[in-house]
């Protein structure tokens, strides 16, 4: 018995997985193109505007609770830290309630991209 092709009934262009494939490789296209003239990556981009968030929202932010809110792995977060550190887009400051723990803020410079 011949098996029924998945394609057989559906055009490339009716599949609602392949349309969404589609849009998202628009998305970044023009995302990235974006971000290069701030010299950022998408990621950098989605926790500094993560940290932004927890500053109006007066929340402390830490390197988990960031990467929990972004829904990033931890030490994928903690790499991209250290390069918008470098950056001078934000800074580290000893936790005073976790001394294991850095509370993240965001420079005056990272407030202005």
């Amino acid at each position: 018995m011949k098996s029924k092709s998945i394609f057989s009934e559906l055009q490339v262009e009716e599949s609602t997985g392949f349309l969404f494939w589609q849009i998202t490789n628009l998305w970044q296209k023009k995302i990235r193109e974006n971000l290069l003239i701030l010299d950022l990556t998408h990621v950098q981009f989605v926790l500094l505007a993560s940290l932004a968030w927890f500053e109006e929202t007066s929340q402390k932010a830490t390197q988990v609770r960031l990467a929990e809110h972004a829904k990033t792995d931890v030490m994928m977060t903690s790499k991209v830290l250290r390069s918008l550190e470098s950056k001078k887009l934000l800074t580290r400051q000893p936790d005073p309630e976790d001394s294991r723990a850095n509370c993240l803020f965001l420079t005056l410079e990272g407030k202005n991209w």
